[in-house]
């Protein structure tokens, strides 16, 4: 019968075959237009099921954090900071406590302040958003603002707190937005130098059985510059990085995110050492060269608005989109 059918269009006039051809070409094209437009109308479009960002909102407390002066864990100005910090979530209404301890550096025994504030979701587990708020330490006398390296996203992480808890509807996950003290190391980054809040977040999350309910981690960390490009470190997991990519496209921002070919030390390691997948959102190329990085040039006048709502948007559509790629937990 193959045969037989073979032959007999082999006698099908070319221009039959032409428009046989052509009908089959459309139907191909129409079906696989009708898949796409299937597919993209089950994804919400940007902004339809997460909030957006103040991006205003954000550079007036990035100045607001700013005018705290220069803020080196263990000061009175980084006490200060802290305080406002959690009277800010609390005022957006969050749940605010704030874990203190003392730990040693190569400076002597510090005592750190995190502020962990909480926005409740539907499900009790939960994934961590953070942010660094100390300031890198300078001899007396010299100027520094930490406006990118500190300041951008304490305020950013303070405006998706705000963002959160006027959310039509509750994320997905519990989120807890978590202000980092002692990401600068004194002198170099090593056991006791460096990450302290980040790593004793963790202690207390395998010390309170905690752990397994964190299932994922998400680091802001020099985000406002006016050039904005965050390139994730190479070290990102993948499907973490699609789906921010993904939203970011939804976003129109596609272009200010990509890849950086090195890996980073940051808060986000001590959590990836404890077998939470996490995404460490940073703009690593601040100035030509890096060349402002924790000189006097890190001031505000280097900083836009627009860059905070952009990293601001993606990462809220991150947090609450994150499910997608998530496993159950077991």
């Amino acid at each position: 019968m193959t045969r037989v059918i073979e032959a007999a269009k082999t006698q099908i006039p070319h221009e039959r075959r032409a428009c046989g051809l052509a009908l089959k070409s459309f139907l191909v094209i129409t079906a696989a237009a009708a898949v796409f437009i299937f597919f993209s109308s089950c994804r919400p479009a940007p902004g339809t099921l997460t909030p957006r960002v103040d991006g205003e909102l954000a550079f007036q407390l990035v100045k607001k954090a700013v005018s705290f002066g220069i803020r080196p864990s263990g000061s009175e100005e980084c006490r200060k900071h802290a305080e406002w910090i959690a009277a800010q979530a609390r005022e957006y209404g969050a749940e605010v406590s704030i874990q203190e301890f003392e730990d040693a550096t190569p400076a002597g025994s510090i005592r750190f302040r995190n502020v962990v504030a909480k926005v409740r979701g539907k499900s009790n587990d939960f994934v961590v958003a953070g942010s660094h708020f100390d300031t890198k330490s300078f001899p007396s006398g010299i100027e520094f603002q930490g406006a990118n390296d500190g300041a951008s996203s304490t305020g950013l992480l303070l405006a998706m707190i705000k963002a959160a808890c006027q959310a039509k509807d509750s994320p997905p996950l519990t989120l807890e937005f978590v202000f980092f003290d002692g990401e600068e190391c004194m002198v170099s980054y090593g056991g006791n130098d460096g990450l302290h809040g980040s790593r004793r977040y963790v202690k207390l999350l395998k010390e309170s059985g905690n752990l397994p309910k964190c299932r994922a981690m998400l680091l802001l960390d020099m985000v406002g510059d006016r050039d904005l490009f965050i390139a994730l470190p190479s070290g990102t997991p993948k499907k973490m990085a699609e789906l921010l990519f993904d939203i970011a496209e939804g976003n129109g921002t596609r272009k200010h995110f990509g890849w950086n070919d090195i890996d980073m030390l940051d808060d986000h390691k001590p959590f990836t050492e404890a077998g939470i997948p996490a995404i460490d959102l940073i703009d690593f190329n601040f100035g030509p060269g890096n060349s402002y990085w924790h000189t006097k040039e890190d001031t505000l006048d280097k900083l836009d608005a627009k860059s905070l709502q952009i990293a601001g948007d993606a990462a809220l559509g991150f947090l609450w989109e994150l499910p997608r790629i998530l496993g159950n937990r077991h």
